[in-house]
């Protein structure tokens, strides 16, 4: 069984290896997404300055808010805030400060909303595709042939990430096939609507430590895209052929 280290370290700098990894096929996506937008004509380089600004805001507000909720660490551990973050509470608020910042940069820059989300999700869709691939993530124990052993193998374990690879290139090949236009906004619909399903779904694999009236945190993101896409499909009406 392949072992993907957690940790990257060159010299003085340490990285977490999955966010390394995420960064740099996050990148080479990009010429991938820019070739495909220049093909209909749209604006992929103030498409990509709006993603690598909104990217960053997340990063620091994720990073940063816990100083939100624990303000005397500033004083008391500063270097923990540097090497830690703001968990899922952060990651929501990172989430929230990006949207924002692209809501009111594509009014400033006129680009239609539909653009940007058709490429922003072709764009993660790719990114996490191949990431799912290259990085295991193991669920709860299971019989099954294809169960995959960490380190003892008599314990299997359901391979998660292999399941999200198989939906993210299917649906790539989907895509791929179908030639749908970019900016009509039928891949953001059909993205947020199958993905948001089949990672629900996959989560009932997966171990939860908390709950939150019968679903966990992440049960939940995903219910919010399903919900959203079908909302976005219903006031935009794509034409899905």
């Amino acid at each position: 069984m392949f072992h993907l280290p957690s940790m990257f370290t060159w010299g003085p700098i340490t990285i977490s290896m999955p966010y390394l990894i995420f960064t740099i096929i996050g990148i080479a996506a990009l010429f991938f997404v820019n070739r495909i937008g220049k093909t209909f004509s749209l604006p992929i380089k103030e498409w990509i300055d709006i993603l690598f600004t909104s990217m960053m805001l997340y990063i620091v507000v994720w990073k940063f808010s816990t100083l939100l909720f624990h303000p005397t660490l500033l004083f008391n551990n500063p270097g923990s805030i540097l090497f830690g973050n703001g968990g899922s509470i952060g990651m929501v608020l990172g989430g929230i400060v990006a949207l924002i910042y692209i809501f009111i940069t594509e009014k400033k820059k006129k680009i239609p909303y539909l653009v940007f989300t058709d490429l922003l999700f072709y764009w993660l869709l790719i990114t996490i595709t191949a990431y799912w691939f290259i990085v295991p993530d193991f669920g709860k124990l299971t019989s099954l042939p294809w169960g995959v052993s960490v380190n003892d193998a008599t314990y299997i374990y359901h391979p998660l990430n292999m399941y999200r690879f198989i939906i993210g290139l299917c649906l790539l090949i989907y895509l791929s096939t179908k030639k749908i236009p970019l900016g009509s906004g039928v891949i953001s619909i059909m993205l947020l609507i199958s993905l948001g399903i089949g990672l629900l779904f996959i989560s009932s694999f997966q171990y939860h430590s908390h709950t939150y009236f019968g679903l966990a945190f992440v049960q939940w993101f995903y219910l919010v895209l399903i919900i959203f896409g079908f909302f976005l499909r219903y006031f935009k009406k794509p034409s899905f052929k």
